[in-house]
């Protein structure tokens, strides 16, 4: 076996550990985490401050602990090909309105805006609304965590060309104004467990996972994820084909 072939090989085994791995740790953290709230919700009677303040700490770091779990699933159902989207006729910009209403960019103090262009109407995509949700939720946490006072998402249609594929669609822009990110390491920061450090940022360890998936999502559209760099802040960019009713009748549209 070649070097390559076997450097794949293990690469496969380790995706299929940490797929069964990660599956086989919910239902125990499940319980883990329903025992945490019953403590804090004083079911199993009122707690002493010094208890409450444990319960509060247990509770953060929990949620983190499904939140990696989550996300190792994600990119394993995506990476296998189990999760191959169902694809929809889809109001992206309702869709980023509603995604950037439910963000948490109050509890950081951090403002989000929506800009939609005006030069042409947003056309309806095909998309699986639930993952692409997902990709703005990933995209929109990553800014809020380094935006120094707003976050943007800006949606607009686009005809022609977009990283050499020709489409017409809608072209999503999320952007910050937080620390950019160096030129050198645009490369890694769509690689799995790769945490790529913004200068002057919080310092946030995350499971390296969320752009990975981002990534996953739009190949599975027959799309890409791309960085620009604006003078200021990160700028993360991609495009989501035009439903067009001849091409995505009914039946043919959905796929898995």
């Amino acid at each position: 076996m070649s070097m390559a072939s076997e450097r794949g090989r293990l690469a496969e085994l380790q995706d299929e550990f940490i797929g069964t791995v990660s599956h086989e740790l919910r239902t125990p953290l499940a319980i883990v985490m329903t025992g945490i709230d019953s403590l804090r919700k004083g079911l199993a009677g009122e707690l002493s401050p010094k208890q409450s303040e444990i319960a509060e700490m247990c509770h953060r770091n929990v949620l983190r602990l499904n939140k990696m779990i989550n996300s190792l699933l994600d990119i394993s159902r995506l990476e296998s090909g189990a999760a191959r989207g169902r694809m929809e006729r889809v109001d992206v910009g309702a869709l980023a309105a509603e995604m950037t209403s439910r963000s948490r960019a109050s509890e950081r103090g951090r403002a989000v805006k929506t800009r939609i262009g005006v030069s042409l109407p947003l056309p309806d995509v095909r998309a699986d609304p639930e993952l692409i949700a997902q990709a703005f939720d990933i995209l929109l946490d990553n800014a809020q965590r380094f935006a120094a006072s707003s976050v943007c998402v800006s949606l607009r249609a686009a005809r022609g060309a977009f990283e050499g594929r020709e489409a017409d669609g809608v072209r999503v822009q999320v952007s910050d104004d937080g620390p950019g990110i160096p030129r050198d390491r645009v490369a890694r920061l769509f690689s799995k467990f790769t945490q790529v450090a913004r200068s002057a940022g919080p310092g946030y360890k995350g499971t390296g996972l969320g752009l990975a998936i981002c990534k996953e999502i739009l190949t599975l559209h027959g799309s890409t994820i791309v960085v620009a760099r604006p003078r200021r802040g990160a700028c993360f960019q991609f495009f989501l084909p035009e439903w067009k009713e001849h091409a995505f009748r009914k039946g043919a549209s959905r796929h898995g």
